[in-house]
């Protein structure tokens, strides 16, 4: 049996009517991106007019080769073929949707994974350690370095995946912010699935770190609930304990309100894992801006790597 376009938006909406149960909005968001490439092959004629009608191995074939080619783009601004992720993004989620309707295409990647990035060695995760504590020193320390401070810390300590740094929860932290508990989920939407782990220590620069971040996080969670205050109508939930969350507000997620219009969500919501893995390379960027003759700060993935011996005491 094939299946049909209609098929997959079913598998759709039954996975996004259990989101909470496992699957991520970044997820969720590619799926919805890959059915309307569909949707604009077949308003292209290069699939059934039919949402019933199958898609043949053959047709699932072309439809990837064009989608490729980047064909089926959303947005006129882009041209070319598309990116070496998003053709593997494409290829995962057509056999989780197909899986979902219950029959796998089972397709094999046709792009070869990109490969990883050079780790970071146990010399330089002291060294950046080293920087984390010049930082804490300061008297002067902008909102956005101090979260991402506290996250790189926590990142080099734990080996912690973006979606295990995004749902750990302030009772995540130990006393005296000696160790934090991670959830293993890293593909789930934070604070869903398995509980926290075992203890895992942090070393002395990232306990700092957490002391100048909590207070700014505490600032930015009062706001978000003077907002909420104003905003019921809205999904935000006022008595989050996640850790980490955002500086400022966004329309990400937002509903439209009874008066009218999309407000912003405010800050202080709780980051999700890409939302904090760009926020973490975006700030790298910045940093490094500032250290021309430094080592580069590393990204999320590369911090998570350490490649070498023992980082030393704690």
């Amino acid at each position: 049996m094939h299946l049909g376009r209609r098929d997959l938006h079913r598998a759709h909406a039954s996975l996004a009517a259990r989101a909470g149960d496992g699957l991520s909005p970044e997820r969720l968001r590619q799926y919805a991106a890959v059915l309307g490439e569909l949707e604009r092959a077949a308003a292209a004629g290069d699939l059934p007019a039919d949402p019933r009608a199958p898609l043949t191995a053959d047709l699932v074939t072309a439809f990837l080769e064009h989608a490729e080619a980047g064909r089926y783009r959303a947005s006129t601004a882009a041209t070319g073929p598309t990116s070496p992720s998003t053709n593997r993004v494409r290829i995962g989620c057509l056999n989780g949707l197909s899986e979902q309707a219950g029959h796998p295409y089972d397709l094999e990647h046709r792009t070869p994974a990109p490969p990883l990035k050079p780790g970071t060695t146990a010399r330089e995760a002291a060294d950046l350690r080293e920087y984390l504590r010049s930082q804490n020193r300061r008297s002067l320390l902008d909102d956005g370095h101090a979260r991402i401070l506290a996250a790189i810390g926590i990142c080099l300590d734990t080996g912690g995946r973006s979606g295990e740094l995004a749902a750990i929860r302030l009772a995540d932290l130990g006393p005296g912010l000696r160790t934090v508990r991670l959830r293993p989920n890293p593909q789930r939407l934070a604070g869903r699935g398995p509980g926290p782990g075992e203890p895992i220590g942090l070393y002395a620069p990232t306990r700092a770190a957490l002391v100048r971040y909590l207070p700014v996080r505490e600032g930015l969670v009062a706001a978000m609930r003077a907002w909420y205050a104003l905003h019921p109508d809205q999904d935000v939930d006022p008595n989050h304990d996640f850790l980490f969350v955002s500086l400022r507000p966004n329309h990400t997620g937002g509903r439209p309100a009874v008066e009218g219009g999309t407000p912003l969500r405010p800050e202080g919501v709780p980051l999700h894992p890409q939302g904090l893995r760009r926020a973490l390379d975006r700030a790298a960027l910045r940093i490094n801006a500032g250290r021309p003759k430094a080592r580069p700060l590393p990204t999320m993935e590369q911090l998570r790597r350490i490649t070498d011996g023992a980082p030393g005491p704690r």
